[in-house]
Order: structure tokens, then C-alpha cells, then sequence
């Protein structure tokens, strides 16, 4: 889980620096700007779909560990 993690930041990385050039080269800066502002929305949106067990990270199993150990 943690690969696909790691691998979606890049991809995402990538992508966004793509998208991001291509917008203030050939856009007024003002429309990388409101799209920038729907992010939140788009987050927040995402966020009314988490369930409880998401909130879980199992801390309460890893509290006797050392975090060097992991």
C-alpha cells in the first residue's frame, strides 16, 4: 500500500507539473487559479465517502514498538 502511495504521488507530481506548464504558458493565470480553488471542494467531496474504519491506523498495536524497529 505503501508502493502505490509513493507511486500515485509521483504520477500526480508528474502530471500536475505538465498541466501546470501548459496552463501558464498558453492561460491567463487566472484559470490556473480557480482551477487551483476547486481542489478543496474536490477533497472535501472525497471526504464524505470515508468510513470509520479508515480512521483506523492501528496505533493502538504499535504503541510497545520502537519506531527504528519498523
Amino acid at each position: 500500500m505503501i508502493a502505490f502511495s509513493w507511486m500515485a504521488t509521483g504520477v500526480g507530481g508528474i502530471l500536475g507539473c505538465l498541466i501546470g506548464g501548459i496552463m501558464t504558458q498558453y492561460f491567463h493565470p487566472k484559470y490556473s487559479f480557480l482551477l487551483y480553488s476547486f481542489f478543496g471542494l474536490i477533497v472535501s467531496f472525497n471526504a464524505t465517502y470515508l468510513t470509520k474504519a479508515s480512521e483506523e491506523d492501528g496505533v493502538e498495536e504499535r504503541e510497545g514498538e520502537n519506531i527504528e524497529d519498523s
